[in-house]
């Protein structure tokens, strides 16, 4: 219930600020939508455009006109006005000053230019002579890097200076021709100048400014130009003096460099082209003594019998004697370098171990060709031999063929001492068959042992048990394969 109170409370009070903002506040209101209804932008912008007027930008043009006339009025009058200058010309009747001046600053100018010319060609001239100096410093330098002989060094080094010597003697006489022809002008223009009155040429620079106002406005014009061309010209010289001096500068670090490259790739090359071996374990090669052959030692003579043995054959002999001598040209080749540490020497000791080397293998050639001759001669005896033997024995087989046919036997026992490999003959028309059995008997009817043949690398032999077999005891071959 209080709430429902205190709501009607607020409620109650809203409705009377209304109606009192209702009752006090009518009238401004009303004034103020009056107000509002009365000022329109939009009407007031077209209110505007109908009221324009061109008063004001003729105005401005007129004045823009007037200010024009008068400033074309003012600068024709200023023209005429500096044009019309009164001068009387019988002050200067006695006178020809402007032939006087004009011919005065030609000579003068003619001079300061031949100056100028003998110094251009003096600081030519030292430039030329510092080149060439500078050139024959950097050909000794590097004269003095190329490793050429003490000698050669001297007799170029003279030849270097005696040739820059000569050039620099052409470049001086050339300039002493020009300098000489300058100087001669130079007498010229200035005997042409003394000629002059100095009172006239006092008198010309008296009335200079009245007789020609635009002549010294132009030689004050030449002389900026001049003393402006002059500055750059000094400031190029300055520049082209630093220029120079910094590429020297250069140059010498350059240089310093390059030697010092140059001495580390030699040092570098050396150490691995033509290397120090005195701590190496071959310096005791290098330092033995050379006790080389007299003459230099050749490949024997071709033996024939090498290649019939076919241990070489003529075409081995050539290659071996070729590259003998490509061997040789290619070590005096390279004694004729002046190699400075271990490789001299190297070389030295490689020529006469060849040396020693080529002798070692003709004395082998030799002995080696000996060596087959003799056995050679050898197997040729014992070949002879071996054809005797032949020979006698195809004999006795032939006795053998013969004794078997006329006592109608089969074979013979030949050595019975190994009981296991006896050697045995047997006719050639017999037919042995396989593991055939043959009957032992040393007369008619005395049996004395039985014998059994096999055949082995072409040949006939037999194995028996029995003892008391011997040589020439005959055999009775069981063909039939029994007993």
């Amino acid at each position: 219930m209080d709430n429902d109170r205190e709501v009607e409370k607020v409620h109650s009070q809203s409705q009377i600020l209304a109606r009192s903002k209702e009752r006090f506040l009518q009238d401004i209101m009303r004034e103020f939508r009056q107000g509002q209804d009365r000022y329109d932008l939009e009407a007031e912008f077209a209110k505007t455009k109908k009221n324009r007027s061109l008063i004001i930008p003729l105005s401005i043009l007129l004045l823009v006109v007037v200010f024009s006339v008068v400033v074309i009025m003012v600068t024709r009058f200023i023209e005429e006005s500096s044009l019309a200058i009164a001068m009387d010309i019988d002050d200067f009747a006695d006178v020809n000053l402007r032939d006087l001046l004009d011919e005065a600053q030609r000579l003068q100018n003619r001079y300061d230019i031949t100056i100028r010319e003998r110094n251009r060609l003096t600081n030519e001239r030292d430039g030329q002579v510092r080149s060439l100096e500078r050139s024959l410093e950097r050909e000794l330098s590097l004269l003095g890097d190329s490793g050429l002989a003490p000698r050669e060094r001297t007799l170029q080094a003279a030849r270097l200076r005696q040739e820059t010597e000569q050039q620099i003697m052409l470049v001086q006489e050339e300039f002493v021709r020009a300098d000489r022809l300058l100087a001669e002008e130079m007498e010229e223009l200035e005997a042409a100048i003394a000629q002059y009155d100095s009172r006239q040429l006092e008198r010309a620079r008296e009335q200079e400014e009245v007789l020609n106002n635009q002549q010294r406005l132009f030689e004050m014009e030449m002389q900026q130009l001049r003393d402006r061309y002059e500055g750059e010209i000094d400031q190029l010289l300055a520049g082209h003096r630093h220029e120079l001096e910094a590429l020297e500068a250069h140059q010498r670090e350059v240089v310093a460099a390059l030697r010092a490259r140059n001495r580390e790739n030699e040092a570098f090359l050396r150490n691995r082209f033509d290397p120090d071996l005195s701590r190496d374990p071959v310096a005791p090669l290098l330092d033995a003594p050379l006790d080389a052959p007299e003459a230099w030692a050749e490949p024997g003579e071709y033996r024939t019998v090498l290649a019939e043995t076919d241990i070489a054959d003529r075409r081995d002999y050539n290659d071996f004697v070729s590259r003998h001598e490509e061997l040789r040209k290619l070590l005096g080749r390279l004694r004729q370098i002046p190699y400075e540490n271990s490789l001299s020497p190297a070389l030295a000791q490689l020529e006469v171990r060849l040396q020693h080397l080529v002798s070692g293998y003709e004395m082998v050639w030799r002995g080696l060709g000996d060596l087959v001759e003799e056995r050679g001669d050898a197997l040729q005896r014992k070949a002879d031999t071996l054809k005797a033997r032949e020979e006698a024995l195809e004999r006795f087989h032939y006795a053998l063929d013969e004794l078997s046919l006329i006592q109608g036997e089969s074979g013979y026992i030949l050595d019975p001492r190994d009981p296991e490999a006896i050697h045995v003959y047997v006719h050639p028309l017999v037919a042995l068959p396989q593991e055939a059995l043959g009957y032992v008997f040393r007369r008619d009817d005395e049996l004395v042992g039985r014998v059994q043949f096999y055949e082995e690398d072409g040949q006939v032999w037999a194995r028996s048990e029995d003892e008391g077999l011997r040589a020439f005891d005959r055999i009775l071959i069981d063909l039939q394969g029994g007993e």
